[in-house]
């Protein structure tokens, strides 16, 4: 295939939040090349794909788009300087619904209406989906009966979005990228969040994208970057470097980040939840979930103690979140079973808030749910409420201790910084310093690290295990990999297809 320039940068400066985040940067995508840009989180990654996207901007230089100019040449209708049919070329594929609901127009949706039946029977189909992205698709091999075969969808097509699991999204959000039959193709952390199995297979998807004739360009952790990427793109010191997809080329761009922690003033923000004695907080008895014909979960048995780290893991799929959602007070089918929770019967009364003043709960997808106006002070401080997001004023002596939290985490310099325009670590961080300001008994963490490159899942787990040094919170921590485990963890409870095949010490169960 001749190589033909996409698109090129020239001196091109881009900023994030008002902050340069690369500067001076000459970078040229041919036809036909496939591109992983990494770098530490917060380097830019993400803002690099909205510049190609056309949604982002450059402060200094120029971009250039030369073929994908002259292919959208016949459309005169021009945003933002691009032409107007540029998003049916270069599509952009995430890790999260834009949801709206089968009228099309967007929906309150919140966390827990996934687990609501009723309610997300508003929200649109797979298959209803995939017709609505086929509408402003080009020509090409890809259409809604190809995707459906080559992404594993045929059996989903019924399925609502919102009760789809973190792989099952991932795959329609690809599908639904790859169906426009895009000149190039954008993903942001594709592999994120994903089981070993599921990476290997989203690689020979990308892979039969690529080889159908559509260029990639992926932000990937440095770890996780596929064979099949031929040119590299490490964002370090607000510098674009171009290096080759090999371990040796690689190496040299590894950081490192001070994991140093204030024990002492740790301590002290997490002195009040410290019980006298062992005791049983969460106790799941033959728990049976069930949607319809769709068997979730099946005959599971988990008793978590006073002080046991846990790492829940299984598949994606295996139905972990929805395990969960029993613990976290999200599910109504928790009524249904038998479950006690810090020493309450499920129904004998309790409320969904004082299931949830015992919890302090962490997901690499809860950041979506907080309003646009919240800073990160403000989204701290509302864990106090259990609310997504602060809606009352704010107290001070509440505040000082989000604060207080802010500095431990070294993210005091976002504090007044809108929650959603700060770097995904920053944001990860905000969510634990939430989770924990309230001095919960039980943390859960759900894929805490998704996205993270090893450096940042190192310093992640570091803070975790300081957490657990310093207390006797109990944790639940969502992970496939078992490098990306804290060192704190005790015990493992594995799921394979809504089953326990594994609960007991850690490391007697190998993946």
């Amino acid at each position: 295939m001749s190589q033909f320039p996409l698109v090129q940068l020239h001196n091109a400066t881009v900023k994030q939040g008002g902050e340069t985040i690369i500067e001076n940067t000459h970078w040229t995508i041919k036809q036909g090349e496939q591109w992983a840009v990494t770098g530490m989180a917060g380097s830019g990654k993400t803002s690099l794909l909205n510049l190609l996207n056309g949604t982002g901007y450059i402060s200094a230089g120029n971009i250039e788009r030369p073929l994908l100019t002259q292919i959208a040449a016949q459309n005169t209708t021009t945003y933002n300087g691009i032409p107007g049919n540029w998003h049916q070329l270069v599509v952009m594929s995430g890790t999260k619904f834009n949801l709206k609901d089968n009228t099309n127009t967007a929906t309150n949706l919140y966390y827990q209406q996934r687990y609501n039946a009723t309610e997300s029977d508003s929200v649109t189909t797979v298959e209803l989906y995939l017709q609505q992205q086929m509408e402003a698709a080009n020509p090409g091999f890809w259409n809604v009966e190809n995707v459906l075969e080559y992404f594993n969808l045929t059996h989903l097509q019924q399925r609502h979005l919102i009760k789809l699991s973190n792989g099952e999204t991932r795959r329609l959000l690809l599908a639904a990228a790859v169906i426009k039959n895009p000149v190039l193709l954008l993903a942001d952390n594709p592999f994120a969040g994903l089981d070993k199995n599921a990476r290997l297979y989203f690689t020979s998807l990308f892979e039969t994208v690529a080889k159908k004739g559509t260029t990639i360009v992926m932000t990937a952790a440095l770890d996780e970057i596929p064979a099949f990427i031929n040119q590299v793109a490490i964002i370090k010191n607000k510098q674009l470097h171009k290096v080759s997809n090999t371990p040796e080329a690689l190496k040299n761009y590894t950081q490192t980040i001070d994991a140093a922690i204030d024990n002492n003033l740790l301590r002290q923000l997490l002195s009040g939840y410290m019980p006298a004695t062992k005791q049983a907080l969460i106790e799941l008895k033959n728990i049976h979930i069930q949607y319809g014909e769709n068997k979730i979960l099946q005959d599971i048995h988990w008793t978590i103690f006073t002080g046991e780290r846990w790492v829940l893991s299984g598949e994606n799929g295996a139905g972990k979140t929805t395990l969960l959602s029993l613990i976290n007070a999200d599910n109504p089918q928790a009524y249904a079973n038998d479950i006690t929770l810090f020493g309450r019967k499920k129904g004998s009364g309790e409320s969904i808030w004082d299931i949830k003043k015992h919890i302090g709960f962490v997901s690499a997808e809860l950041f979506q749910y907080f309003p646009t106006d919240n800073n990160c002070l403000q989204v701290i401080e509302s864990g106090y409420y259990e609310t997504i997001g602060l809606f009352r004023p704010s107290q001070p002596a509440k505040q000082a201790v989000a604060l207080q939290w802010m500095q431990l985490l070294k993210i005091d310099q976002y504090r007044f910084k809108p929650f959603k325009n700060v770097p995904a670590a920053a944001q990860r961080l905000c969510l634990l310093a939430r989770a924990l300001v309230k001095q919960p008994g039980l943390l859960i963490l759900d894929e805490p690290c998704q996205g993270f490159d090893v450096q940042l899942q190192e310093y992640f787990k570091k803070i975790i295990d300081h957490i657990c040094l310093n207390s006797s919170i109990a944790l639940i921590y969502v992970n496939h990999h078992e490098e990306e485990w804290p060192e704190s963890i005790t015990h493992s409870l594995v799921l394979s297809k809504g089953k326990v095949v594994f609960s007991g010490k850690k490391n007697i169960f190998f993946q």
